[in-house]
């Protein structure tokens, strides 16, 4: 079996990158899917991919929305270059370019789920701050979950407490997962 190994990098820093593993048959919104959960990148952005020449113009734009003829073809039908390129556009609170190339074809006996991301280096470009606040909604959502359940003497315990804990517990989480970012959200070198 043949697996494509693209590389996405992210066009304003392109020693931010992810490699990216997917079977030929797969199609472009499973391709979209692998690249928004690599750079967790919001899911409610207005998107393109598209298919670039070698000057990173756009040529043609895949159509991502499920349950279209075109969305459904799998990704061989848009690779035709050895080296072929696409862009990938999200524009939401934050907007992102990602430079996509082909780098190889592998031969690959493996059983596990495609696609699947095989390297990844540097931060995500999401904001530090809307990290935070993505992990703080989250992890209150836990905590109150767990608190509605426990005994009495969880009662008790002041509410600041616990936000300077999840505060903690986020930001600790952050940088375990993207590295250090200054506080305006530009990564630090």
């Amino acid at each position: 079996m043949s697996i494509y190994r693209f590389r996405v990098s992210y066009e304003e820093d392109e020693a931010i990158y992810r490699d990216i593993d997917i079977r030929p048959a797969q199609t472009a919104i499973d391709f979209r899917n692998a690249i928004v959960r690599a750079y967790s990148l919001p899911d409610d952005a207005e998107e393109t991919l598209s298919i670039s020449n070698d000057s990173w113009a756009s040529v043609r734009e895949l159509q991502l929305i499920i349950g279209s003829k075109r969305a459904d073809l799998p990704l061989s039908g848009y690779v035709d270059d050895p080296h072929q390129k696409f862009l990938y556009q999200s524009d939401g609170k934050q907007s992102f370019t990602f430079l996509i190339e082909l780098m190889q074809i592998v031969s690959n006996k493996s059983t596990i789920d495609y696609p699947v991301t095989s390297k990844s280096v540097g931060p995500s470009p999401v904001r530090r701050d809307d990290l935070l606040k993505m992990l703080s909604k989250r992890e209150r959502v836990e905590e109150e979950y767990v608190l509605d359940g426990e005994d009495e003497e969880l009662e008790g315990m002041e509410a600041t407490d616990a936000k300077d804990e999840t505060e903690s517990t986020a930001d600790d989480e952050i940088s375990k997962m993207f590295g250090d970012l200054g506080a305006e959200g530009e990564i630090e070198i």
